[in-house]
């Protein structure tokens, strides 16, 4: 859990920081005495949790709070003030807490058991698969970025696997064919996946066994996945193209198309039957060329 702390007095803002860690000991603790910075922060990465005060100089408590909600709706607002005027503006905005200093490690536990906005069913929803066309993987309406194509790719991998769970050799083979490629290569992607991941706290999605990975298809929200479920929004999805950018993801669409005539939510029995691919094999060329370290 990512939670942000907004002070204006440093010894409360450190003080609150202390306390939240000891409560919250496996959370990412970050704290601001100049609000405006702190805005400048989560406009661009968003905390799951903000502990904020009211009275501040420059931008206060009660602005800043209806900044953050307006471009992150889902992020548990807590007020922390010596003043219980402001609690109508915390009810009219919807926040998680009001809380009247000083804190406590009891208030603060409290807080954290009873969030407005559960923080892993918050991520997922604004985290998205589209495999139809390009494939891509969105948090927030934007494109995630990985320190190596390859990594996004095996990510289209186990999404074409339909949550099934891969061997790291059938991985290879997929990504790279008949190519020798060392196994620290493959442990830097999985690597880079799952920092990527942990970054916005979705490392959950990632199932993972000794020699085999895995995509929990369940938490998932991807339009190949609604569309193999017959979920209208997944059916309308469909535009005729899957994973463009890879071409071993051709024997997937070949099915897709071939199961046409059968009943969107019926298909993944027949697509699954055949995970080889409708031309008897994955091709294993991206078509942009070899990829070097």
């Amino acid at each position: 859990m990512k939670i942000c702390v907004i002070d204006d007095e440093p010894i409360i803002c450190r003080g609150t920081e202390e306390i939240i860690r000891d409560v919250a000991a496996d959370a990412e603790v970050m704290g601001f005495t100049d609000s405006q910075k702190a805005w400048e922060h989560l406009r661009e990465q968003p905390a799951d949790a903000v502990f904020l005060d009211i009275e501040m100089p420059g931008v206060d408590g009660v602005e800043l709070a209806g900044r953050i909600r307006a471009v992150h709706p889902t992020c548990n607002i807590i007020f922390v003030t010596a003043f219980s005027r402001y609690q109508n503006d915390a009810w009219r905005m919807h926040a998680s807490g009001y809380v009247m200093k000083p804190l406590t490690r009891e208030r603060v536990r409290e807080e954290l058991e009873v969030l407005r906005f559960d923080v892993s069913k918050g991520r997922r929803e604004q985290f998205f698969i589209r495999a139809f066309g390009n494939f891509e993987v969105l948090y927030q309406g934007r494109p995630m970025k990985f320190a190596y194509s390859k990594t996004k790719e095996l990510i289209a991998f186990l999404v074409d696997r339909c949550g099934a769970m891969v061997s790291v050799q059938e991985c290879i083979e997929t990504l790279w064919g008949e190519d020798e490629i060392r196994t620290s290569y493959f442990k830097r992607l999985r690597q880079d996946l799952l920092s990527v991941f942990d970054e916005v706290g979705l490392t959950d999605l990632i199932l993972r066994q000794r020699g085999y990975l895995g995509i929990d298809r369940g938490r998932v929200s991807c339009d190949y996945f609604s569309w193999l479920d017959g979920e209208p929004a997944g059916i309308n999805a469909w535009n005729g193209e899957y994973m463009t950018q890879y071409a071993w993801a051709e024997g997937t669409r070949g099915k897709i198309i071939e199961s046409g005539a059968v009943k969107a939510g019926e298909a993944e029995a027949a697509i699954m039957a055949d995970p080889a691919g409708a031309d008897g094999g994955r091709r294993t060329e991206t078509g942009n060329g070899r990829e070097t370290l």
